[in-house]
């Protein structure tokens, strides 16, 4: 069992007031009145391992007061982003992971994060509070068909997020990658390729009495990548072992 108080002080972007464009509609400012939240965090944790399971459940929860978050607002056509105070934010869930290793050859890893947010928050006389329930889980699978050898496959889920006056929508995304060690293993070489069905996107939208705004961003998100690593000290010098009753005190010189 965990708990901690902690201090989080606003950063110099968040403090910056001078506006900054990020293009002809879009500008970001900071707020210099902005004030330090303060977190209570508690943690309850248990462990639970027998041969070829492993199982962590974690139940937790959270309360930040003067939680620092960013803002939009609309001045004319331009879209001014910027950070406030809001009241407070809450946030208790549970925290699950599981890893099975059923055969020589194989291992499965699930982790799963369930909790429920909520913001509380003003703009003026303007509420952006926020509520909702929210899980991001991942699974991923280790293969091992010949010795030296792994190919991954990694799945992530992410339910809507909820932040004050904005939420996003779901998302999902798959990576998979394959390696391979030679000479003992001192030699690696690797592949991946992330995001295998191009569906990782980024979609974020608000709906309030002042306007309604939806922004759809999906990045170059499927990527290709090749490494190959070599470790220079994958060996065992011989004699390393020092032999017991040495004196550490003597000064030696020489190899």
């Amino acid at each position: 069992m965990a708990y901690s108080r902690r201090i989080t002080r606003p950063t110099y972007p968040q403090l910056n007031p001078y506006v900054s464009m990020i293009d002809p509609h879009n500008f970001e400012q900071g707020n210099m009145h902005l004030q330090p939240e303060t977190a209570d965090n508690a943690e309850l944790l248990y462990q639970f391992k027998v041969p070829k399971w492993a199982v962590n459940v974690g139940v937790y929860g959270n309360y930040i007061h003067h939680y620092i978050t960013q803002v939009a607002r609309f001045e004319d056509d331009i879209l001014l982003m910027t950070y406030i105070n809001a009241t407070s934010q809450t946030k208790a869930g549970l925290d699950l992971s599981v890893k099975a290793d059923p055969w020589k050859w194989m291992t499965a890893t699930l982790g799963t994060n369930t909790y429920y947010l909520r913001s509380v928050g003003n703009i003026g006389e303007w509420d952006i509070s926020n509520s909702g329930w929210v899980n991001n889980s991942n699974l991923r699978l280790d293969f091992r068909p010949i010795k030296g050898m792994n190919i991954n496959l990694q799945y992530f889920v992410n339910t809507p997020q909820y932040y004050p006056q904005f939420t996003t929508r779901f998302s999902h995304y798959m990576n998979i990658g394959i390696s391979q060690k030679f000479l003992k293993g001192a030699l690696t070489v690797s592949a991946q390729l992330t995001d295998v069905f191009n569906t990782r996107k980024w979609e974020i939208f608000s709906d309030n009495q002042f306007y309604q705004l939806d922004n759809m961003l999906h990045g170059k998100s499927r990527m290709f990548w090749l490494g190959v690593s070599y470790n220079f000290n994958a060996y065992k010098k011989a004699g390393s072992v020092k032999p017991e009753g040495e004196d550490r005190s003597k000064i030696r010189t020489g190899v």
